[in-house]
């Protein structure tokens, strides 16, 4: 949903670093508020050792840098690329994230896993091929970066399902929010900035996207109490990518060819291969 957000900043000419800022502000309130109601019940720090909150401290660190490069990559794209293009690169990284627990932990995929991923990397050479169309203008170069840090954002969050109690999420959340927020202070006094919208505008932006951001990363956490992460991801991708597809066309009236519409069908597909 970082994408639909970043989409009406452009068009409202808002001032992104001011947005990115009230965006981890409210994330940061949000699961801040949600770890002070969750202390008196849930956490042991008798239980949960030194080591081991250090070792979370440096997931959370790793997250958070992952986070705000991932947005800020995210913001680019939207507006020179378009949200279809955007958000299938930002979501394909769960690609990075299967093969990693693979490697790591065992967790292979099956026969049709592998070969929704094989339709998944035909799905993204049709979108390259895309933007190379007259029809759909941009920046290619920002696809790499979105594709490996979205990659990177769900891969740390698989790991801290596989390592950390899931009682400490709040807490984790806090943490990794809290990084986020001081890396958007550097960025909101780093460089000038042109003040093209109202606070108010940038406000209520920046706090949609917070708690689209917030919610959105404490539920894919949530889910891998239950599910795997070959599971978990590639569903994660598959409703962001559709929801924002069809807020594209419908609500933005952005326009397409025959190699975007064809990636966006392999995806589907993919996905479906996926989760069978």
């Amino acid at each position: 949903m970082l994408s639909i957000g970043f989409k009406l900043v452009s068009i409202y000419q808002a001032d992104m670093k001011r947005v990115i800022f009230i965006n981890y502000v409210t994330a940061t309130v949000l699961t801040m508020a949600v770890t002070v109601l969750s202390l008196k019940d849930k956490y042991s720090f008798e239980r949960f050792g030194n080591d081991d909150f250090w070792k979370m401290m440096c997931l959370a660190i790793a997250l958070g840098l992952s986070m705000i490069q991932n947005l800020w990559c995210t913001e680019v794209s939207t507006d020179k690329n378009g949200l279809g293009s955007t958000t299938f690169f930002s979501r394909a990284g769960f690609l990075i994230c299967i093969v990693l627990s693979a490697v790591l932990w065992k967790d292979f995929p099956g026969m049709l896993q592998a070969a929704g991923i094989l339709v998944l990397l035909v799905s993204m050479a049709e979108m390259m091929r895309g933007t190379q169309d007259g029809s759909v203008a941009g920046d290619r170069k920002l696809f790499p970066a979105l594709f490996v840090g979205s990659g990177l954002v769900f891969f740390f969050n698989a790991v801290y399902g596989k390592y950390f109690p899931a009682e400490y999420k709040p807490l984790f959340l806090s943490i990794v929010f809290m990084v986020t927020l001081i890396s958007s202070i550097v960025l909101l006094f780093r460089g000038k900035r042109e003040q093209r919208s109202s606070l108010t505008t940038d406000i209520l932006l920046g706090g949609m996207i917070g708690i689209s951001n917030a919610v959105g990363t404490f539920f894919q956490l949530k889910s891998l109490d239950f599910l795997s992460v070959a599971v978990v991801m590639p569903v994660s991708a598959a409703g962001n990518l559709l929801i924002v597809a069809l807020t594209g066309r419908l609500c933005f009236k952005e326009k397409g060819n025959r190699h975007t519409v064809t990636a966006l069908i392999l995806a589907v597909v993919s996905l479906i291969l996926i989760n069978i």
